[in-house]
């Protein structure tokens, strides 16, 4: 027995204030991933990747353009955690080979973004302090 297929008319519609007519709360905004409530150093990590990477790009990106930002977090945020390993001596052969691989995803994710190599101008030959000097994102993870 066949059953009749209930009407797609503007009655079965959501109405705002509906249950079923609001957005994911990942979506949304009010939580960054499903399950996890964004107290992490992690999570504060690459929220601050994104904020940073929006100011550059600016707020009107697509929202292609915006996962590919969010995978680019994750990606970098692995990258500076490996390159803490090295600098305590405590990577192995598969985490350089893994730090390979991720800076040239992060490369190609750049290219795809639209983000252009600029040359800074020369001032003469960088000192070693200048060289040395950490990465503001290696204090989160330590």
């Amino acid at each position: 027995m066949t059953q009749a297929l209930p009407s797609l008319s503007r009655k079965t519609k959501p109405e705002r204030g509906d249950k079923r007519y609001g957005r994911s709360a990942v979506s949304n905004g009010s939580k960054p991933m499903l399950g996890v409530d964004g107290r992490s150093a992690w999570l504060r990590r690459r929220k601050d990747l994104i904020h940073d990477h929006v100011a550059d790009y600016g707020s009107d990106l697509s929202v292609a353009q915006q996962a590919l930002l969010e995978r680019q977090a994750a990606e970098l945020i692995a990258c500076e955690q490996i390159e803490a390993r090295m600098a305590c001596g405590e990577a192995t052969a598969e985490d350089i080979d893994q730090h390979a691989r991720l800076t040239g995803n992060i490369r190609r994710n750049y290219e795809v973004l639209g983000v252009e190599r600029r040359a800074k101008p020369a001032n003469g030959p960088l000192s070693l302090e200048a060289i040395s000097t950490p990465h503001r994102g290696l204090a989160a993870i330590r």
